[in-house]
């Protein structure tokens, strides 16, 4: 197995018209010798009974959320070959930030790390490849809907217990598959569902 020394954020692209988000990520070696394990993921917002208006004076939001969303995905690639540097070249983080991520990775793969006998110490840590910053508009979330992450598991239906005097929607991000299907089907609810598309590499 070719071994790698690094993880890189490297772009993402959204589709405006067909609601279709790219995640862009490779791993690269020190050595010099050019080779690349390279990724793509697709995401599909496209939701039945939820429609997305995107305005362009919306632009500098979408772009923050969606670099959060392109660190978050990452962590199921990164996994694959576990390199002590994570580059960052799809946005900028400061030192709060990269605080942030690193225990999210770190607790995210706590289980993995365990299984797989990696020594957690001295990797997982996150790098800017950019100067500066850019500016990140600020934005209110007045909408008062729940959101409540559906696995099918004891979880989701211990927390739906707890929320049932809410009004909320179970998500979905990835496939609807047999356990989430019957699991919704004793709930009565419909769910929110985000596709996702793994990349083939």
């Amino acid at each position: 197995m070719q071994k790698f020394d690094n993880f890189y954020f490297k772009s993402f692209n959204f589709d405006k018209k067909n609601l279709l988000g790219y995640f862009n990520y490779y791993f690269d070696s020190n050595d010099n010798s050019g080779i690349k394990e390279e990724f793509e993921e697709i995401v599909d917002f496209k939701c039945d009974f939820l429609e997305l208006n995107i305005q362009s004076k919306d632009d500098a939001i979408l772009d923050n959320i969606l670099f959060n969303i392109h660190l978050a995905l990452g962590i199921s690639y990164y996994k694959l070959f576990p390199t002590r540097y994570l580059f960052v070249e799809s946005g900028y983080l400061d030192d709060n930030q990269i605080r942030f991520w690193e225990k999210f990775y770190l607790f995210g793969l706590g289980e993995f790390l365990i299984k797989n006998e990696i020594n957690p110490n001295g990797i997982i840590n996150f790098k800017n490849t950019l100067l500066s910053k850019k500016e990140i508009k600020k934005f209110n979330i007045k909408s008062k809907n729940i959101l409540l992450p559906w696995g099918g598991g004891k979880d989701s239906i211990v927390s739906s217990i707890l929320l049932d005097s809410l009004d909320f929607t179970p998500f979905i991000f990835g496939k609807l598959d047999t356990i989430k299907v019957n699991t919704l089907k004793v709930l009565g609810k419909k769910p929110l569902q985000i596709k996702r598309s793994l990349s083939k590499n």
